[in-house]
């Protein structure tokens, strides 16, 4: 793909091209419904976290998403960041990490947190890039296969992102 990749906040609409891409990058056991509501949650409410995709040949083919934890965790951010097979290795999913990473200080999100699948070896190490520190690793069961089967025995690790509060202050 030659054509220009832009960026820009995402927007109820992209719900759908946001799944696909999520189909296609992750895997079908991510339930839709929940990206379609968090699309929406942080269309409607820009505090309650932060979406961006990047669009490029018509399709959203990008994504990255901060949602921020309630009540006394609000320092807290689970970020997800996902790019399309075929664009990988590109500056795309860095590009997006760090718009991630801006709206969280710009917010008072100290600590970002993610998690990915131990097999998924491009996103383990956009993380490692980011400078992101692997906290924790767990057998997790509730992935489901194509056929809609519990997937056991999935290795999952967890990174973080801590973010000193001079670098907020600095923005």
């Amino acid at each position: 793909m030659s054509e220009f990749v832009g960026f820009r906040r995402a927007k109820a609409g992209d719900a759908g091209g946001i799944e696909a891409l999520v189909a296609s990058a992750v895997g079908p056991w991510m339930d839709k419904s929940e990206i379609r509501s968090e699309v929406v949650q942080c269309a409607s409410d820009p505090n309650s976290g932060c979406q961006t995709v990047a669009v490029g040949g018509g399709r959203v083919v990008g994504h990255v998403m901060v949602q921020r934890k309630a009540g006394a965790f609000a320092h807290v951010g689970v970020v997800s960041v996902c790019v399309a097979p075929e664009l990988r290795r590109r500056g795309i999913g860095s590009a997006l990490l760090g718009m991630a990473e801006e709206w969280a200080r710009k917010h008072g999100v100290m600590r970002l947190e993610a998690i990915c699948n131990v097999q998924d070896h491009a996103t383990n190490g956009l993380f490692h890039k980011a400078q992101y520190v692997l906290e924790a690793m767990a057998m997790w069961a509730y992935a489901r296969n194509p056929a809609g089967e519990l997937v056991t025995g999935q290795q999952w690790a967890r990174y973080i992102l801590v973010q000193s509060p001079a670098a907020q202050v600095a923005q």
